[in-house]
């Protein structure tokens, strides 16, 4: 990829000999990965309309989907990406792109068979059934629930990259 490519060439040093401040840089990644947040979700919105409008005009057995609920699954699909993003960037930016991948993977799957652990043991068992049916009616309330909780966890992320990266030896 590009990024393993920018960091088999001395990317990483040649930035940090720039006249920009660690700061700056991962202010900048961060910003750049939210507006191509923001970009998706606008793309997603436009991808739904037009799927609507082809796909019903093709069949009339499709049923179209309102346009609230298509943004609201754009946002909270972009915002499920940005929190996985959040949980990833702290580990690239400390072990690089290749160890950061790896290591990544292995933080993430421990956290989610620990999730899965908790809610199997912990919860009652129609949980899963009665969390759907109040996404289906709160879907508004979700998707704000959603999107707070995501731009929670890319600040924190944000923060702890920063930390990183400013104690890091180039």
């Amino acid at each position: 990829t590009f990024a393993s490519a920018d960091a088999a060439n001395g990317w990483g040093r040649f930035r940090a000999a720039l006249p920009v401040s660690r700061r700056d840089i991962i202010a900048g990644r961060y910003t750049m990965l939210l507006l191509i947040s923001i970009a998706t979700i606008v793309a997603c919105i436009a991808l739904g309309a037009l799927t609507n409008f082809l796909a019903g005009s093709v069949s009339a057995d499709f049923e179209c989907l309102p346009a609230i609920e298509i943004a609201g699954i754009c946002v909270v699909t972009t915002a499920v990406m940005l929190i996985i993003v959040a949980f990833v960037q702290p580990f690239l930016i400390k072990f690089g792109n290749v160890a950061g991948v790896r290591y990544a993977m292995i933080a993430f799957f421990v956290c989610a068979f620990a999730l899965i652990g908790c809610i199997n043991y912990l919860a009652p068992s129609d949980f899963l059934a009665t969390a759907g049916q109040w996404m289906d009616e709160n879907i508004g309330l979700f998707v704000i629930i959603c999107t707070a909780v995501a731009l929670t966890a890319y600040a924190i992320s944000g923060v702890i990259s920063l930390r990183i990266y400013q104690r890091k030896d180039l």
